[in-house]
């Protein structure tokens, strides 16, 4: 038996990729609130900015810290245990899976030195970080279980980089006019994306529980999306 860890000095590379990712997204969502709420106002006041921005700014911080903290425990409680034919990934907050030899479908490493195990039969996939510790070993141990594959570098892909953007754009457009050509269409296109969003955490067997459980609160926004197009659509055809 054999079991694997995520070097701790890795940790600190990770967490500026994190802290970096949701600032920017934060940042983004704050500035989208601020431009919705003021001209949600018709006689909109900057003193707004004075309430607003130190809330959201409250916010983001709380929002942050609790997801390094989740981040640091789930980074300090990774193990990957690979007894005879099975390989299995625990961590914290996160469902096991487990793969055994004959299910496999391939083990691949990409560029940035991600080794991906995946599952034919339950569709399931275990990600191993470039910096888990004892590597070499672990590459030696992987090789009883197949070939290791090489991925080439790939460029990234610009529309998923974008999305984020996109999404905060169709939210400040749905949010600020009042137009029917411009709020039915966003508000369907938001709703379709917080759907596909809700679905994809809940089906990542590697998102922690927290993630999964906080999702529903999409549902609460696509409500309000709901309520809007109703009120400003099809109550107004009605009157």
């Amino acid at each position: 038996m054999s079991i694997f860890k995520l070097d701790p000095a890795g940790y600190k590379a990770q967490a500026k990729k994190v802290t970096v990712r949701s600032l920017t997204i934060g940042v983004m969502a704050a500035c989208a609130g601020v431009i919705a709420a003021t001209y949600q106002q018709e006689n909109a006041s900057y003193d707004i900015l004075y309430t607003v921005i130190p809330l959201i700014a409250v916010c983001v911080g709380i929002s942050l810290w609790a997801s390094m903290r989740r981040q640091k425990k789930m980074w300090d409680t990774y193990e990957l245990e690979i007894v005879d034919d099975t390989i299995t990934r625990t961590q914290h907050n996160v469902p096991t899976i487990t793969i055994a030899k004959d299910e496999i479908q391939y083990i691949v490493e990409s560029a940035e030195g991600m080794i991906v195990i995946k599952s034919a039969e339950t569709n399931q996939m275990i990600l191993i970080p470039a910096s888990i510790a004892e590597r070499d070993e672990l590459i030696k141990s992987l090789a009883d279980f197949g070939v290791l594959q090489q991925i080439a570098a790939r460029k990234k892909n610009k529309l998923f980089s974008t999305i984020p953007m996109i999404a905060i754009s169709l939210f400040i457009a749905f949010y600020v006019t009042k137009e029917k050509f411009i709020v039915l269409p966003a508000g369907l296109l938001l709703i379709a994306f917080l759907s596909w969003a809700f679905i994809t955490i809940q089906r990542n067997k590697n998102s922690d529980k927290l993630t999964k459980r906080s999702s529903y609160f999409i549902f609460l926004v696509i409500l309000s999306i709901i309520g809007r197009i109703y009120y400003l659509v099809f109550d107004q055809m009605i009157k």
